[in-house]
């Protein structure tokens, strides 16, 4: 067992390693583990997709044509309505889960959506039949069930790749084989011998490349963050970005304002992380397979270095339904706002408009703050001048939104201006942004009478 950060830190104060150890055991052993009447493991995976598909036979389609290198059924389950009544084309959509052994949560969120828009569609739902009439969703739950099988065998919390050590994330022909990923099999980020060496990665290839995807959806744990393409070395390197990029950051946007901030962070991968990865899913379908939109999404996450790995990356099983409805907001967003980007279909009125960047102005104020009464707190690129613009267009979309710090914090309300604190050596775009009406604009609604 190795040490983790608090550790360290344990022994730099001069706290001896027995102590140490006995303090790690101690954390081990009040964590937690997956409690599979809670979490799904592969064989109940397996027996509840097909009762789904049994049980709503108009919606679903499951096709199980593949079977992983252990043998274990690959799955690719069709969900969706019947023809748009508006003469709309139908736009196609692939999500991914289940990429990563040590990442359940992903898994039970696909369970979550499926079961949510069937029995939703059953009961009538006008926003819920809207988007099975518009889109087809292309649902692979578990493209990783050797590693998952080897994860409960063995109780290896940890354990990221299939069963023969392969990330599936670092498999796929997108600069395949850079430093982003590893040519030694005892790596987690091992990105096998060749492209496409793994049943798996090639069923998701196929899937891919044969449905002229207008969307894909890449579902992991680790952190609370939404990435737009490009995470590869090269790309980092060389600054690359998407064509589409900056409406890539506005679904991203608006599936932030939908999950009540619940996301954390929203851009670019190779801007916002520190590490790359080369050989992703999301990256090739993106580059190669130009489809528009091809994002990735981290579900949940808990800071620092935990010894416990499933603590790490998924909540206990009584957290589990709460993180979900928290989070889950974050597909019909996606679904309508693609809807809406490619058809332009009139949605039905249970669908509330959202206000968007051009319903407010701003006023700026250089070098000031309005302490208290914060909102959510966002991490963002590093570029000012875009993330102020994309600070205006979260903050628009959220009515209880006063304005922005561009240090990353949104507010609830900001104070008068005489009671605002004066924050030295910022650049010349740092400041206060104070969200006022377009129209009238006198009295500004969001701004505090009195300082709390």
């Amino acid at each position: 067992m190795g040490e983790n950060i608090v550790g360290r830190a344990l022994r730099s104060r001069g706290i001896s390693s027995t102590v140490i150890l006995l303090l790690l055991v101690l954390d081990v052993a009040c964590s937690y583990t997956p409690d599979y009447k809670t979490y799904h493991d592969v064989d109940r995976f397996n027996k509840e997709i097909e009762e789904m598909a049994a049980q709503w036979p108009k919606l679903i389609t499951l096709e199980q044509t593949e079977r992983s290198r252990d043998g274990n059924p690959l799955y690719l389950l069709r969900l969706t309505g019947g023809a748009p009544s508006d003469g709309k084309r139908k736009i196609n959509i692939l999500i991914t889960f289940g990429e990563h052994s040590r990442e359940f949560v992903p898994v039970e969120s696909f369970f979550k959506l499926v079961r949510g828009l069937c029995s939703n569609y059953e009961q009538g739902d006008e926003v819920v039949k809207f988007i099975l009439t518009h889109v087809n969703l292309l649902l692979i739950g578990l493209v990783n069930p050797d590693g998952r099988k080897y994860l409960e065998r063995k109780k290896d919390y940890c354990w990221r790749g299939m069963a023969n050590s392969v990330d599936v994330n670092r498999n796929f022909d997108w600069e395949w084989g850079g430093p982003g990923s590893s040519g030694n099999k005892k790596s987690e980020e091992y990105r096998g011998e060749q492209a496409f060496s793994e049943p798996e990665s090639r069923f998701v290839r196929d899937i891919a490349s044969k449905s002229q995807l207008d969307a894909y959806l890449s579902m992991h744990t680790g952190a609370q963050y939404i990435f737009t393409p490009y995470g590869d070395s090269k790309s980092k390197r060389t600054k690359r970005r998407h064509p589409l990029t900056s409406e890539q950051i506005s679904l991203g946007n608006a599936m932030w304002s939908a999950t009540d901030g619940f996301f954390t962070g929203v851009g670019t991968v190779n801007d916002m992380n520190d590490y790359t990865a080369d050989g992703t899913i999301a990256d090739w379908i993106s580059g190669v397979l130009k489809v528009p939109f091809s994002l990735t999404f981290e579900l949940y996450g808990v800071p620092g270095d935990l010894p416990n790995c499933f603590e790490q990356f998924n909540p206990d099983s009584k957290n589990l339904e709460k993180t979900l409805n928290h989070l889950h907001p974050l597909y019909n967003t996606a679904f309508l706002f693609l809807i809406n980007h490619y058809t332009h279909a009139v949605p039905p009125p249970a669908i509330q408009k959202l206000p968007t960047t051009s319903s407010v102005q701003w006023q700026f104020f250089q070098n000031m703050d309005s302490p208290g009464n914060n909102l959510h707190y966002v991490d963002l690129t590093k570029n000012m001048p875009n993330r102020v613009e994309m600070m205006k267009e979260m903050c628009a979309l959220r009515v209880d939104c006063a304005g922005f710090h561009s240090s990353g914090w949104f507010k609830k309300t900001v104070l008068p201006k005489e009671a605002r604190k004066a924050v030295p050596g910022q650049a010349a775009e740092s400041g206060l942004y104070v969200k006022v009406p377009k129209e009238g604009g006198a009295v500004n609604p969001w701004e505090a009478q009195v300082a709390p």
